[in-house]
């Protein structure tokens, strides 16, 4: 029982809320500003050129009075490498040089397409069915008096893909993967493939995307912020959770309840972490996502990849990396 005392001052203090701080009054000022908001560029898109040259080869022995005959070893059929600036000039001239291998300029080549000719690469042969042979070697062997002729396949095609510059990988249309910086490289299912590769420098506008442009209000403190004391912070729970100024506001722990129980009644539970603060996909999940919405043609890949493995044919070296999901398939056909 409390007994009267005018010198005793009672108050009752609610622990469930705190009211809002006030802002102070001019503890702000404002400057008006154009400024420019930028982030680091992460993807580009990069048109792609690319030149297939399939050579069917003839080898045809040439005798008296212009007689031909089968040789041993006679047919073969490789693909020609082109260099990568013979193929842009094919893209832009519309004509290919093929004199390295005695087919001369092929002319009116199809873009986009497939052009099929026909020509002697090595001796003379005419319409007339009139040959000269001469000496000419594949390989180990070598053979006298033939005349080398050739059917000769020429794929073209151009299209415009995305690089991830971070990555510095850039994707082509068959699922090969090559680097982005090298600006070129071999693809087994279209050739020479090229690219114009922008170095990002991020002092221009190749390197960064402008996310904002424009006029801008910059807010200035005027006045000397209060002293707060890291020891004991003020918390306050907001929506249900807790936060603390350090003076910076940061989240808290959840304050100790009062409990009138003793230690041995109390069941302690693991805590749950929140679903909405810590997500239900890992940074993975969620990175891997993204590459197979920016590269839809990784899905093709990798359905090649696995068939190539599964039929024996061995691991193409550009392909697509496999995850370990992919991995478990295969081990099954094993």
């Amino acid at each position: 029982m409390i007994t009267k005392d005018e010198s005793v001052e009672l108050t009752k203090l609610s622990l469930l809320r705190v009211k809002p701080c006030l802002d102070p009054r001019n503890a702000t000022e404002t400057t008006r500003r154009k400024i420019q908001l930028i982030q680091k560029r992460q993807y580009v898109g990069v048109q792609v050129y690319t030149c297939l040259v399939v050579v069917q080869q003839f080898i045809q022995y040439c005798g008296m009075h212009s007689h031909t005959s089968s040789v041993a070893g006679g047919l073969g059929k490789y693909v020609h490498y082109v260099s990568a600036e013979t193929c842009l000039k094919a893209h832009q001239f519309r004509h290919l040089d093929l004199r390295g291998i005695g087919g001369g300029i092929i002319s009116k080549i199809n873009l986009n397409g497939t052009t099929e000719v026909s020509t002697t690469l090595q001796g003379h042969l005419d319409i007339s069915g009139k040959c000269e042979g001469i000496k000419f070697t594949v390989g180990d062997i070598s053979y006298e008096n033939v005349v080398v002729s050739a059917a000769i396949t020429i794929k073209m095609s151009d299209y415009f893909t995305t690089a991830d510059v971070e990555r510095n990988v850039v994707n082509l249309r068959s699922g090969t993967i090559c680097s982005y910086n090298d600006g070129s490289c071999f693809d087994d299912f279209s050739g020479e493939a090229i690219w114009r590769a922008k170095i990002a420098d991020q002092c221009t506008n190749s390197g960064v995307d402008v996310l904002y442009e424009g006029n801008a209000t910059l807010l200035t403190l005027s006045k000397d912020p209060p002293t707060f004391y890291p020891l004991l912070p003020p918390s306050f729970r907001i929506e249900g959770k807790w936060v603390e100024l350090t003076p910076a506001l940061r989240k808290a722990d959840p304050a100790i309840e009062l409990d009138a129980n003793t230690e041995d009644e109390i069941v302690k539970l693991a805590r749950i972490s929140p679903i909405t603060s810590d997500g239900i996909y890992t940074r993975e999940d969620m990175e891997k996502f993204q590459r197979t919405l920016m590269f839809p043609n990784e899905r093709k890949a990798v359905t090649n990849e696995v068939a190539r493995r599964v039929t024996g044919r061995g691991e193409y070296k550009m392909a697509v990396p496999l995850h370990e999901e992919h991995q478990v398939m295969i081990s099954l056909f094993d």
